[in-house]
């Protein structure tokens, strides 16, 4: 075969290191032996992982991480019936991408300190929703409560 040569119908495109036509069957590139998949980064693995801090806590930790665009959550979560659905598809969004958009909005001066800020939101995050579902099963008591003594008399 010549080199930058017709091999198949399946061709994908050309090897970046050589120019080669390559097919989709290629995992390296058949005249100069290039990878063409390499393992992905540290950084790039790390960027794919779920977000938990992100996702328990989106509007808060969009904000600490500079992402102001996510004070639009405010005026939409309060829609009746559409907030909610919102909030929620929001809540996932941010869980897989924050970690995407925390190192895009703010500046690092490593992985390490990424990831050890990520793991304290993870943690803030943790509290902050444990706390509020104790305020809300606290407030569905009283409701209760109430609502027996009411139906009692």
């Amino acid at each position: 075969m010549e080199r930058g040569g017709v091999r198949s119908m399946y061709n994908i495109g050309n090897c970046p290191k050589c120019g080669y036509i390559i097919n989709d069957s290629d995992r390296v590139c058949p005249y100069c032996g290039e990878n063409l998949y390499p393992e992905p980064t540290e950084l790039e693995q790390e960027l794919e992982k779920f977000n938990w801090g992100a996702f328990l806590c989106a509007l808060i930790w969009g904000l600490g991480h500079n992402c102001w665009w996510c004070l639009l959550l405010i005026p939409i979560s309060l829609i009746p019936y559409v907030g909610i659905v919102f909030t929620i598809i929001f809540s996932f969004f941010m869980g897989n991408y924050g970690n995407k958009i925390a190192w895009k909005y703010k500046k690092w001066e490593s992985l390490e300190e990424f990831r050890k800020t990520q793991r304290q939101w993870v943690i803030i995050s943790l509290l902050i929703t444990s706390f509020l579902i104790i305020i809300h099963m606290f407030y569905l008591g009283v409701f209760v409560f109430i609502l027996q003594g009411l139906l009692s008399h």
